[in-house]
C-alpha cells in the first residue's frame, strides 16, 4: 500500500488518512466508549463516514493518523483543529479507538506527533481540549508535560451530569525539556 508518509519513528509513522482508513473511522465515530469523550451523536451510517471524509480529511492538509510500523495499522486519527498564525501555535484533537487506549503506543503516539509539530514545522505551543471524565486521556497529557490552563465548569452534558471541560498546552521550551 502506497501512503504518505510524514514522519516516520522506529515503531509509529505518522502519515496521511486514505480512503483504507474509513473502516476505522468508522469504529471510533461509533465507539461509544469514545463518542462520549468527543461528540454527542453516537450512531454513524458508512455514508455519513464517507461524506466527512471527502469534506474534511480528503484534503485537508492538517489530518494526520498514526500508524502501527509492524502491521501498518491505523491506531489513531490526529487533527491540527485551529491554527493562530500569528501566535504560531494550533489546537489538537484526537481520535483514537477504546481497544487502544493505555497500549504501549498511546504515549509514543503523542510523543511523535508532538515531534512532529515542535521540531518539524517549528510550533510555539500545543493546545486541547478533555472533558475531565476522560481520566485516561488527562493522565496521559500530564506524563507529556501539559499544563491545565483553564477550565470550563459544567460544560457539558454526559448520561445526565454535567462535566467540565478542561484546556491544556504545551510550550516548546516544555517539550524540549522531556
Amino acid at each position: 500500500m502506497d501512503r504518505i508518509i510524514v514522519l516516520k519513528g522506529e515503531e509509529l509513522s505518522l502519515v496521511k488518512p486514505c480512503e483504507q482508513d474509513l473502516d476505522f473511522l468508522f469504529n471510533i465515530k461509533n465507539d461509544p466508549v469514545i463518542s462520549q469523550y468527543l461528540w454527542s451523536k453516537s450512531e454513524y451510517t458508512r455514508k455519513d463516514i464517507e461524506y466527512y471524509y471527502d469534506k474534511n480529511i480528503r484534503w485537508n492538509q492538517n489530518y494526520f493518523a498514526i500508524m502501527n510500523n509492524l502491521d501498518f495499522q491505523i491506531i489513531w486519527f490526529v487533527w491540527l483543529k485551529t491554527f493562530s498564525r500569528e501566535n504560531n501555535n494550533w489546537s489538537l484533537v484526537i481520535f483514537l479507538s477504546s481497544w487502544n487506549v493505555g497500549k504501549w503506543y498511546w504515549s509514543k503516539s503523542m510523543r511523535l506527533f508532538m515531534k512532529y509539530c515542535f521540531e518539524v514545522i517549528n510550533l510555539h505551543k500545543l493546545k486541547l481540549q478533555v472533558y475531565s471524565n476522560n481520566l485516561p486521556a488527562i493522565g496521559l497529557y500530564k506524563k507529556l508535560w501539559f499544563k491545565e490552563v483553564w477550565t470550563l465548569r459544567e460544560d457539558a452534558l454526559f448520561e445526565w451530569k454535567y462535566i467540565d471541560k478542561i484546556y491544556m498546552e504545551i510550550l516548546k521550551t516544555e517539550y524540549i525539556s522531556i
